[in-house]
């Protein structure tokens, strides 16, 4: 699978700080180890500023430089 060409334009966004606007919530998180897997917890900022619950879906792309997680819709 190639490359996804909105990456650029993804990473151009966030170098950007959105596109002229800054983050509105910015924080390292710390990998954790579950099984086999690794995850990162969301804040509870970004949970209440999306309305994100336990067992909605939520889209992973990985990219060569960078992770995006977005809704299904967008």
């Amino acid at each position: 699978m190639g490359r996804d060409p909105e990456a650029d334009g993804l990473q151009a966004l966030r170098r950007d700080g959105g596109g002229g606007d800054s983050p509105l919530n910015e924080q390292e998180r710390t990998v954790q180890k579950l099984g086999s897997s690794l995850y990162v917890n969301l804040t509870g900022y970004v949970r209440d500023t999306h309305g994100i619950s336990k067992g909605d879906e939520l889209r992973v792309a990985t990219y060569s430089d960078g992770i995006w997680i977005g809704f299904d819709d967008e």
